[in-house]
């Protein structure tokens, strides 16, 4: 049993299975665009059913070998998850559960570890993106609304509600359409863009600038507990 753990989590397995996940992504594409495979439609289904079959009993042979181990890494589980879903949708031909399988595209984050450390670090940064998200639904919430109150009869119709004001703040702050939604505005209350400007650099540029501090911030811790595994695996080696 520990010769096959080895093998299953052993390099080989490891190229196996990445070619496996970028077989089943190429075949999802065809699949997709049919008129690229006119004519192979029976050669792609055989490399389809060979793929799967491959996948299931990898899966099958972990859940045997590692048995309650094996929903300690999270990614056996979505594994688990997906081929079990893929298979049920290849043979009752259900299309709901068929189309779960482009999710196995993400598994190719695992085979690389630097798009995985950044995986790492997107979820490590999560509340502080959640938070930040709250910060900015407060400010154009009041935005909104002095929006609204302000410009309710100038035209061009952007701020006539709260809902169509919250809209266009929301285009102001992609700079979609930003001459359109101001220019009328400013044409008849000069003094206007300053409501603009003091909006844009409270949420564009601030946000964004946010966005970006949080996730460096996460690269770098989810840099720096790799960099003390390592240590660690080294020490461990060297006793």
């Amino acid at each position: 049993m520990e010769k096959l753990g080895a093998f299953l989590t052993g390099k080989f397995m490891h190229s196996v299975l990445l070619l496996l996940v970028l077989t089943n992504a190429v075949i999802l594409g065809l699949d997709a665009e049919s008129s690229l495979v006119r004519g192979y439609e029976s050669l792609i289904k055989q490399v389809d059913f060979i793929v799967l079959t491959i996948l299931s009993i990898s899966i099958a042979l972990r859940v045997i070998v590692f048995r309650t181990r094996f929903f300690d890494y999270g990614w056996n589980t979505f594994d688990l998850v997906v081929v079990t879903a893929a298979v049920i949708g290849y043979n009752a031909d259900v299309a709901l559960l068929k189309t779960l399988r482009v999710l196995m595209v993400f598994r190719i984050i695992v085979f690389f570890p630097t798009m995985k450390m950044l995986v790492e670090a997107l979820i490590y940064a999560f509340k502080g993106i959640v938070s930040s998200i709250v910060i900015l639904s407060i400010v154009f919430y009041a935005f909104s609304i002095a929006g609204y109150y302000l410009f309710q009869n100038a035209p061009g119709d952007s701020f006539t509600t709260l809902g169509i004001s919250f809209a266009s703040l929301f285009q102001l702050m992609l700079f979609d359409d930003f001459g359109n939604i101001t220019k009328p505005i400013v044409a008849v209350m000069p003094e206007s863009w300053i409501f603009f400007i003091g909006f844009l650099f409270a949420t564009a540029f601030s946000f964004i600038n946010l966005l970006i501090g949080i996730f460096v911030e996460a690269i770098d811790e989810v840099h720096k507990s790799h960099k003390l595994d390592q240590e660690k695996k080294i020490g461990a080696l060297g006793q």
